[in-house]
């Protein structure tokens, strides 16, 4: 019987708006408890010279961080589990497609191990923590070892193949060879997992272009994240949202009346800044909700960045641009140069919001979810800056579900929170 786990591997060094996003994306079937699918309908719709017998099975999905993988893994009960790394974005659903039609029934089958391997010379072999499908069964069998980085120690030879996907320590194929080597030296994450199954004559893949080709991670490094996203996210068209505002756009000035102490906002940085004005005091917690993934981004840069850059929002913009933001801004505000400003009057507001709780989310900021008690937690008082969201063009609402959120949904939130709203 095959079973499937997935394990989602936390990453620190991502930006949130991305973690967030990345993870809003990644798709799994199991979520509070384990779901079974019988397997002739796999054997009709997925193309295998294997057999599937028995009952597919997909357990909900866990996290950790890598150096807890080994006793995470050794709690899982599936055969297989999928390591996936936050800051993935894989252009299928991970079950069944990418595990069934992007790896293949008969791989998962033959191979105990498949991912990004890389050939780490002196430093033996290393397994890419981004993502890989792993035996656990098999992983087990050979003592379960662990994930982590090792000093004189003997590992199994390889055989790798001559080519490489690039540059020259990305093999197409490895295999087990003869003999032993010492390392002396820090071997690469993931070397022991891969000597141990070779040594027992398990069989090791390395990702080839078929799951290469659908799936896009960022790296930790920031200008790496952004400009990995900003390469995957198409151009935007007359209806796309994804656009940033890199200065605010509103017309008339509103301000905010209450002292909040949560303040819930689009990504417009600047247009949030000029609403709460002196405001601000009790603020200790800030949430951007934003469909745009490059608004959310450029508004996460902004607050831990602008300070740096003495509150100039050009040096920035040139950031911003330089990792392919640029094709994310208005034609009108590139051409009369709009990121061609200073925030420094706005330095005490925003040296307050440098030490409140900011989180960056993927979403609509129109949801009823985000008033919830497990959202807002031991709020008080809410301020929300829908800016122009409920007739924005680029939006999806209805023309109603504004006179809704109004004349009902509001009555329901001032039940438990002292609550405003700018739009």
């Amino acid at each position: 019987m095959i079973s499937f786990t997935l394990v989602i591997l936390k990453d620190s060094e991502l930006l949130q708006s991305i973690n967030d996003y990345t993870s809003q994306k990644i798709s799994w079937p199991a979520e509070n408890k384990v779901k079974e699918y019988d397997s002739n309908w796999f054997s009709s719709k997925v193309h295998t010279d294997k057999k599937l017998n028995g009952i597919i099975k997909t357990f909900p999905l866990k996290k950790c961080l890598w150096e807890n993988l080994k006793d995470t893994l050794s709690e899982v009960e599936s055969s297989h589990a999928l390591i996936v790394k936050e800051g993935n974005i894989i252009d299928v659903d991970l079950f069944p497609d990418f595990i069934f039609n992007v790896i293949g029934t008969d791989d998962i089958v033959d191979y105990s191990l498949i991912g990004h391997i890389l050939d780490k010379k002196e430093r033996y072999y290393n397994l890419h923590n981004q993502m890989f499908l792993i035996n656990v069964n098999h992983w087990k069998a050979v003592g379960s070892p662990t994930f982590d980085r090792a000093k004189n120690i003997e590992l199994q030879n390889v055989k790798r193949s001559p080519d490489n996907f690039h540059d020259d320590y990305t093999p197409k194929s490895i295999a087990k060879a003869e003999g032993k080597n010492t390392y002396t030296n820090n071997t690469a994450q993931g070397s022991q997992v891969i000597s141990a199954l070779l040594e027992n004559n398990y069989k090791i893949r390395p990702f080839q272009d078929k799951e290469r080709n659908k799936k896009t991670c960022c790296y930790d490094d920031v200008t790496d994240q952004v400009s990995s996203i900003f390469n995957f996210l198409d151009k935007p068209t007359n209806s796309s949202h994804n656009i940033v505002y890199v200065n605010s756009t509103s017309a008339r000035p509103k301000y905010f009346k209450n002292e909040n102490d949560t303040i819930i906002s689009v990504a417009s940085p600047v247009n949030l800044l000029s609403r709460l004005k002196d405001k601000y005091k009790k603020i200790n917690k800030l949430i951007f909700y934003d469909i745009s993934l490059p608004a959310l981004i450029w508004t996460e840069l902004f607050f831990k960045n602008i300070k740096d850059y003495n509150y100039e929002v050009e040096k920035l913009f040139e950031l911003y641009s330089n990792c392919g933001g640029e094709k994310f801004v208005l034609d009108a505000h590139l051409k009369f140069k709009h990121y061609q400003y200073s925030v420094k009057e706005y330095s005490k507001l925003l040296e307050h919001l440098s030490k409140c709780n900011i989180e960056y989310r993927f979403g609509d900021i129109t949801r009823p979810s985000i008033y919830s008690k497990e959202n807002l937690k031991n709020s008080n008082s809410i301020g929300v800056n829908f800016t122009n969201v409920w007739d924005y063009q680029r939006n999806i609402l209805r023309k109603d579900d504004f006179v809704w959120f109004r004349d009902e949904y509001i009555p329901e939130i001032k039940k438990q929170y002292n609550f405003e709203y700018l739009d």
